[in-house]
């Protein structure tokens, strides 16, 4: 080739000129200019393989960090890209004299995919099960937990040391013991101890079902507060556990009282000693405050104090109201009373409700609001089984409406339906407005749930 010259190819024109030897020629420059394709394509894998980088973060946890891989995304993107292109080369005719050079590479990417997989598994639950495994909230399982945990960071720090993708490869060829074998170890280990996580939980969750309600890593917070000092853990959780609670208020050792989003307070009439146990008094302060309802219904029915709006729980006033109207109605009905008088007598209660007083506070404004929207349902059904004629409490235009009862415990009826009242504190939150449209939604959510 070296002494090659141009006049070599002037004095072989008629031979080069023939049929043959131009389709050949043809073919041969064909064949060449899709090797050189190959072999740039190759060129530019080989320097993304030498030159990409992993992106870290620095995970801080009581005062240890430790270097995460993030854009795990574009990763997988990455390597999946690769791989795609490296298998349309091997595909190509004009690929024969590279073959061993791409199986090389193929076999280095699908290990390379291989172990980010693996990194990412292990990673994903060590973040989950760090906190935890800090806390020591799992004693018996501390060691397991801590080997796979003393692994995992001593790779992490190895590979942000370096952070190219051909670096995890020598890594991986250069350790003593197989890496993907290691990461596999820790994942297993790494779910052994969320498994026995779990099932510490659920046996918590069967005991107290409102803790199904919070994650995992919220319920190991709640768990751990073994003293008042760390009440105020459990002040953020309390919205996922009760329906109106948000704050529980405690004073020498023992929760006294609770309250609602707008300051509403209600008083334990038995407060609840605070222990070691979470477990224990968080079921004591379930039960004691559905007591503390159900006693504070007792006495808004009996009472005839003109200031049970400064008194009572907005939702204590409006079930007594509820149950009286029941009362009052289906005696009415089986005496034959006139509607008329009863309709007078809840217009009557309406005007002195909606009389503005400028010396109201908010939270007082709002057991009002709440007390005129039950009076005005009132009316409706007043107006209801007047125009139907009722004449007695068996009848639909009665049997229909949501009704409620007090003899020896509180319940609601609906049609053939009766539910005991569960005193579940629900706040003085704004009502539904009462309309045909949600009459028939709870009729048919009665008749589901009967």
């Amino acid at each position: 080739v070296d002494n090659l010259y141009f006049s070599h190819f002037i004095q072989s024109l008629e031979i080069l000129a023939t049929p043959d030897a131009l389709k050949f020629t043809e073919t041969l420059a064909e064949k060449c200019r899709g090797e050189v394709i190959v072999r740039e394509t190759l060129n530019e894998f080989i320097a993304w393989y030498q030159t990409y980088e992993i992106d870290f973060y620095d995970h801080t946890y009581e005062g240890r960090n430790t270097p995460l891989i993030q854009n795990w995304k574009q990763i997988f993107i990455e390597i999946n890209d690769k791989q795609n292109l490296l298998s349309a080369l091997s595909d190509s005719h004009h690929a024969v004299s590279l073959k061993d050079a791409l199986d090389l590479h193929q076999s280095r990417l699908n290990k390379l995919d291989s172990l980010f997989h693996l990194i990412n598994d292990v990673q994903r639950r060590w973040v989950v099960l760090v906190p935890i495994y800090l806390k020591k909230s799992l004693p018996s399982e501390h060691d397991m937990f801590a080997k796979a945990d003393a692994q995992f960071r001593s790779l992490m720090k190895t590979i942000e040391e370096y952070p190219k993708v051909c670096r995890l490869i020598e890594v991986e060829s250069s350790s003593q013991a197989d890496l993907a074998k290691v990461l596999g170890a820790s994942a297993v280990n790494l779910e052994r101890y969320q498994q026995a996580l779990n099932e510490f939980l659920e046996g918590k969750r069967l005991i107290i079902p409102r803790f199904y309600f919070v994650g995992n890593n919220d319920l190991l917070e709640i768990l751990g507060i073994k003293n008042v000092e760390n009440m105020g853990s459990i002040q953020p959780h309390l919205k996922s556990l009760f329906q109106g609670i948000v704050r529980i208020n405690v004073f020498n050792g023992h929760i006294v009282s609770f309250q609602s989003s707008v300051g509403e307070v209600v008083q334990l009439p038995d407060p609840v000693h605070v222990t070691e146990r979470p477990e224990v008094w968080f079921a004591e302060l379930v039960q004691i405050h559905k007591n503390s309802l159900s006693e504070l219904l007792t006495k808004c029915m009996n009472s005839n104090s003109s200031d049970k709006l400064d008194t009572f729980p907005s939702q204590i006033l409006d079930l007594s109201e509820a149950i009286a109207f029941s009362s009052i109605v289906e005696k009415s009905i089986e005496t034959k009373s006139s509607f008329f008088h009863l309709k007078e007598m809840f217009q009557g209660k309406l005007h002195s409700l909606t009389r503005q007083n400028t010396f109201e506070s908010n939270l007082v404004r709002s057991k009002k609001n709440a007390l005129i929207l039950d009076i005005l349902r009132c009316l409706d059904v007043i107006d209801d089984i007047a125009k139907n004629r009722v004449h007695s409490v068996s009848d639909w235009a009665w049997q229909k409406q949501l009704r409620y009862y007090r003899q020896c415990e509180c319940f609601v009826r609906m049609s053939d339906t009766t539910f005991g009242y569960s005193f579940e504190y629900q706040g003085c939150q704004p009502k539904l407005v009462y309309t045909p449209l949600t009459d028939k939604c709870y009729l048919n959510l009665c008749q589901a749930l009967k």
